[in-house]
């Protein structure tokens, strides 16, 4: 359906003028990123509706897609399966995080504190699918850091200032590093012998 969707609307803009042929291929791959970036967007808000959650939520995924976006990690081979498997984990950390009294505790706080450690020194993590040069590493490593710092700054502002907005926080820098461990495993295996 995202491929359709992606192929009609580059071709009703030519159609209506909007851009040239030449420009279609370009347009449907902007179409289709831009789907499968609010399909996410749109499941964080649906599971915060069904729980109660929604600014919670929106929070979470903001926090986590811009996180995501400079350290990198794992990546499903077919946007089917990332979509079906990430509204799963979506739903599971709306779900988890209506009980805000099971991440009030230390431990949260030390998987917190230990997934942004592990980010910073593991960002950026490339896919096969895009390698970066030497020059984007090097920036996106920056970019990185600067992003999880602010978060766990902020986290631990909330987090001391009892407001439940530490959650959503936590959970985006948990799950990022979660998706860094498959590439690094991978990485690892490569290495060797």
């Amino acid at each position: 359906m995202i491929q359709k969707i992606s192929i009609a609307i580059p071709k009703w803009l030519v159609r209506e003028g909007a851009i040239s042929e030449l420009d279609i291929e370009l347009y449907r791959y902007a179409v289709y990123r831009i789907i499968l970036t609010l399909i996410p967007v749109a499941m964080s808000i649906l599971c915060g509706l069904f729980c109660g959650m929604v600014q919670e939520n929106v929070v979470f995924i903001s926090t986590f897609m811009i996180i995501r976006k400079f350290s990198g990690g794992f990546h499903l081979e077919s946007a089917r399966k990332c979509l079906l498997i990430s509204s799963g984990i979506l739903g599971m950390i709306a779900m988890l995080m209506k009980s805000p009294q099971i991440f009030n505790h230390a431990w949260f706080m030390v998987v917190v504190f230990i997934s942004a450690i592990s980010i910073c020194m593991m960002s950026p993590i490339d896919s096969d699918a895009h390698q970066l040069s030497e020059n984007e590493k090097r920036i996106f490593r920056v970019i990185t850091r600067m992003i999880v710092l602010c978060t766990v700054c902020i986290y631990i502002a909330f987090l001391f200032a009892g407001k439940d907005w530490s959650l959503p926080l936590g959970m985006s820098i948990v799950l990022a590093a979660s998706l860094q461990v498959p590439n690094m495993y991978k990485k690892i295996n490569k290495a060797k012998p």
